[in-house]
C-alpha cells in the first residue's frame, strides 16, 4: 500500500541508469545485520575474542611503552586498532562491530528485555577490553617529552600522529590506571539512567481526539503533526504534545539530575574548568572558538525575528503563533519511498557520482531501517558500525517532503564515514561532532539546489525554501538555545537549589524567549525540554550542529563559487576523518575558525535564503 495520505500518487521518477526498479516500501524495509555478523553468538564469541586480544595486548606492552621505537609503536596502535574495530571505544562512544550488532537489534525493539540485556552485557565486555588498554594512553602521556616529540616526527607513524597529539592534550585531564579503570567500569550502571530516559520517552502514548486522526500517537508521530496543514490539528497536536511530556517531566528530571552529577563528579577528578571543557576538547575545538561561535549567533536573532515576521505574514496573521512554528508554507505532498531515494541519488550524483554510488549501496545492500512503529526509538541516525565494516543507516520515514531532507542528511553522515574508513585506520576514522554533522548538512543543501533547480511549481518551491530556512534555523539557532539550556542546567546542579522540574522549564524558557521574541509561545512548552535525548546521552552535543551547519553552509558557498574544483578537494577533506584538527582540515579549505568572523558565510547564506522567500512571496525585504 502507498504510505501517502489523499491526492494522485507520486509522479513516477526514472530509476539509476543500470539499476532495477524500486518498487520496495518503507514499511517493508529492514536492515540486514547478517552482514555485520550471522548470528548473536557469532557477535558474542568475536567479542569474546577481542577481550582476549585486549589482555594479551596488556600483557605485551604494559609497562614497556619507553622501549619502543617508532615502529614498535605503530605495530601497537595497529593492533589497538583491529581490538576497536571489533569492541568501538565506549569512554568515547566510538562505535565496533559487536557493540554496533547489539545497539542495532535494541533501537528497533526497545521493549525487547533479552536485546536490552544483549546490548549491557556487550558493553560490559567492551569497557573490559578498553580496560585492558588504558595503559596505553597514559603511559604515551607520561613519556619524556624528547621521546613523544620525536615519535611524533617518525614517518612510521605518520597516520596516527593526529591521535597521539590529541593524547597529549587529554595529558592535563587524565587519571592513574586504577582510577581510569574505575570510571569506565562505572560507565555501564550510569547508562541505565539514559536507558530509562528512553524507555520512558519511547513509550508515551499521546491521545488525540479521535476526530483529528489516529487517537494514540508516538513521539515521532506527535512531531510529524506540527507540519500538519491544519490548523486545527496543530494546535490540538501542540497542547496534546505538550501535557504528554508534562506528564514525565519529574522522571526525566530525576534522570537528568543523576546523570550531570556523576558527569560533575568527573569534572572534578578530572580538573575541567567548565561543563563544557570536556565535550570542547572531546570536538578537537577549543573553548575560545566554541563561546565566540555562541555569541555570534545569538547576536544574529534579528535574522530569525525577520523570518517569524515573515511567516506571520505569509500566513496573513499578525504575530506567528507556536502552533504555526513548522506549519507548511505553499504547499506540500506525500512523498513515496523509492521517490525519496530516487530525489537523493539524483541529487548527489550531480555533485559526484562517487556520493551516489555510496549512498546506493545502503538502499541495495539493506543497511537501512526505516518505517515507525511503537517500541522503536524515535529520530533518525547513521552509524559507522566500525572502521572495518559498513555504515548503517536509521529511519523514522512518514513519507512527509522533510523525511527526505532527513534521509540526505544522514546519508552525508553516511558518505563521510565510508570515506574515511577507506582512508584511516580505527584510531583516526572518528571526527569530533562538530566535523561530524558538516558531511549531512552539506547532503541537504545538494537536494535544496537540486529540488530548486528542477522545480517549477510557485507553491512547491516556496515550500522548499522555507522548509530550508527552518531546518536551517533549527539547527543554528535553535541547537545554541539548547546549549545555553544546558549550560543553565550544569550551572542550577551546582548551586545546591533544587534539581526538578519547575526549575528546568524555567531555564528552559529564557533563552527561548529571546530567539522567539516575537512568537506567541504557549505556556506548557516549557515542557519541550524533557524530550531531548542529546543531553541525556551526550552533552553539549547540541553547539556541535550550530558549528557543522555554519561552516558547511560556508563550504557550500564556496562550492557554489568554485564549482567542480572544489568536488575533489571536498572528498579529501571528508576522507581525511580525524586524522586532522577542526582548524587544520576547515583551514585547508579557506575557513578560518579562529576568527569570529567566520560565521559570516554562513549567514550571508542564510540571509539570501530569507531574501528569496520574501522574493517568492512578495514581501517587501528590510532595509539593511
Amino acid at each position: 500500500m502507498d504510505l501517502g495520505v489523499g491526492g494522485s500518487a507520486p509522479p513516477q521518477v526514472p530509476a539509476p541508469t543500470g539499476a532495477a526498479p524500486v518498487v520496495e516500501l518503507a514499511e517493508n524495509v529492514h536492515w540486514d545485520l547478517s552482514r555485520i555478523f550471522p548470528t548473536r553468538k557469532a557477535a558474542f564469541t568475536a567479542a569474546d575474542q577481542a577481550v582476549a586480544a585486549a589482555t594479551a595486548f596488556h600483557d605485551r606492552y604494559a609497562g614497556k611503552l619507553d622501549a619502543l621505537n617508532a615502529a614498535g609503536l605503530a605495530t601497537a596502535l595497529s593492533e589497538m586498532s583491529e581490538i576497536r574495530n571489533m569492541l568501538g571505544r565506549p569512554t568515547k562512544d566510538v562505535a565496533g562491530r559487536a557493540t554496533s550488532y547489539t545497539m542495532y537489534q535494541l533501537a528497533t525493539d526497545t521493549n525487547n528485555k533479552a536485546l536490552a540485556a544483549d546490548d549491557a552485557q556487550m558493553q560490559m565486555k567492551a569497557v573490559a577490553a578498553e580496560n585492558q588498554m588504558v595503559f596505553f594512553d597514559i603511559e604515551f602521556q607520561r613519556l619524556p617529552a624528547a621521546l613523544t616529540g620525536a615519535l611524533l616526527l617518525s614517518p612510521a607513524i605518520k597516520g596516527d600522529r593526529h591521535y597521539l597529539q590529541r593524547l597529549l592534550d587529554y595529558k592535563p585531564h587524565m587519571l592513574g590506571e586504577e582510577t581510569e579503570r574505575a570510571l569506565a567500569e562505572k560507565r555501564e550502571p550510569v547508562n541505565d539512567w539514559g536507558l530509562r530516559f528512553h524507555n520512558v520517552i519511547s513509550h508515551l502514548a499521546f491521545k488525540m481526539d479521535p476526530a483529528l486522526g489516529a487517537p494514540t500517537l508516538t513521539e515521532t508521530e506527535m512531531l510529524s503533526l506540527r507540519e500538519s496543514d491544519q490548523r486545527s490539528v496543530r494546535e490540538a497536536a501542540t497542547q496534546v504534545f505538550y501535557d504528554g511530556l508534562a506528564s514525565v517531566a519529574d522522571d526525566t528530571a530525576e534522570v537528568y539530575g543523576a546523570l550531570i552529577a556523576d558527569r560533575q563528579a568527573d569534572d572534578h577528578l578530572r580538573h575541567f574548568s567548565n561543563p563544557m571543557q570536556a565535550a570542547n576538547l572531546d570536538n578537537d575545538l577549543p573553548d575560545k572558538v566554541v563561546n565566540d561561535l555562541m555569541d555570534s549567533v545569538e547576536s544574529r536573532f534579528a535574522l530569525a525575528h525577520r523570518w517569524f515576521a515573515d511567516k506571520a505574514a505569509i500566513m496573513g496573521r499578525p504575530k506567528l503563533d507556536f502552533a504555526d512554528l513548522w506549519a507548511p508554507i505553499g504547499k506540500t505532498r506525500p512523498v513515496s519511498w523509492p521517490e525519496a531515494k530516487q530525489l537523493v541519488h539524483n541529487a548527489l550524483n550531480e555533485f559526484s557520482p562517487k556520493f551516489s554510488d555510496i549512498t546506493d549501496a545502503f538502499f541495495t545492500e539493506n543497511r537501512v531501517d526505516a518505517p515507525t512503529h511503537p517500541g522503536k526509538t524515535g529520530g533518525a541516525w547513521a552509524n559507522s558500525t566500525s572502521q572495518d565494516s559498513e555504515p548503517y543507516l536509521f529511519l523514522n520515514f512518514t513519507n512527509s517532503m522533510s523525511d527526505v531532507g532527513t534521509m540526505a542528511h544522514e546519508l552525508g553522515h553516511g558518505i563521510h564515514f565510508t570515506l574515511a574508513a577507506r582512508n584511516q585506520d580505527a584510531m583516526n576514522v572518528e571526527t569530533g561532532m562538530g566535523m561530524a554533522e558538516i558531511a549531512s548538512t552539506f547532503n541537504e543543501m545538494l537536494l535544496f539546489d537540486y529540488q530548486m533547480k528542477h522545480e517549477t511549481d510557485p507553491q512547491t518551491r516556496l515550500a522548499l525554501i522555507a522548509g530550508r530556512i527552518e531546518e536551517s534555523f533549527a539547527n543554528v539557532y535553535r541547537q545554541t538555545v539548547m546549549a545555553r539550556y544546558e549550560q543553565g542546567a550544569y550551572a542550577l546542579k551546582a548551586s545546591g537549589e533544587p534539581f526538578d522540574a519547575e526549575h528546568l522549564s524555567q531555564l528552559w524558557m529564557e533563552p527561548n524567549r529571546k530567539y522567539m521574541a516575537n512568537v506567541d509561545l504557549p505556556e506548557n512548552y516549557k515542557y519541550d525540554w524533557d524530550r531531548i535525548p542529546h543531553f541525556i546521552d551526550t552533552r553539549f552535543y547540541t553547539v556541535s550542529y550550530s558549528f557543522a551547519h555554519l561552516a558547511s553552509l560556508a563550504l557550500y558557498a564556496r562550492y557554489k563559487a568554485e564549482g567542480q574544483p572544489f568536488v575533489d578537494k571536498y572528498i579529501d577533506f571528508l576522507s581525511a576523518g580525524g586524522s586532522r584538527s577542526p582548524e587544520k582540515l576547515l583551514g585547508a579549505m579557506g575557513i578560518d575558525i579562529t576568527d569570529p568572523k567566520w560565521v559570516d558565510e554562513g549567514f550571508a547564506v542564510l540571509t539570501d535564503l530569507v531574501q528569496r522567500a520574501e522574493a517568492e512571496t512578495k514581501l517587501p525585504t528590510p532595509a539593511s
